[in-house]
This record gives C-alpha cells, structure tokens and sequence, in this order.
C-alpha cells in the first residue's frame, strides 16, 4: 500500500502516528541514556572515594 493512495485526512493521519513513534522512541532512548550516565558518574565518584580512603588507610 502507498502513501499516495491515501486521501489527506488518512495521510495526515498516518504522518501523524509515525511523527508520535518516533517521539516515543527517542524518549525512551533518552531516558535510558541519561539512566546510564547517572549510574556511570556514581561508580567513578564511588572509585575515586574508595580508592582515597584506601591511600589514607595505607599511609598509617
């Protein structure tokens, strides 16, 4: 089935749908993004922590 076939009401409404997946996707795909960059930035803060605690447990 073509696009061209569809009268403008039925286009418009199938852009429409398309346009909203999309959105949906990218969303979701930021979300996980930013899901992932939290996580990351914690373990290294959480590295860096551990790792000078353990220099000033050695230096005694």
């Amino acid at each position: 089935m073509e696009v061209d076939s569809f009268s403008p009401v039925e286009q418009s409404i199938w852009v429409c749908s398309v346009m909203e997946a999309l959105l949906a996707e990218t969303l979701v795909l930021a979300g996980k993004s930013l899901a992932c960059l939290l996580m990351l930035t914690g373990s290294m803060l959480n590295d860096k922590n551990v790792s000078l605690n353990l220099i000033a447990v050695d230096e005694r």
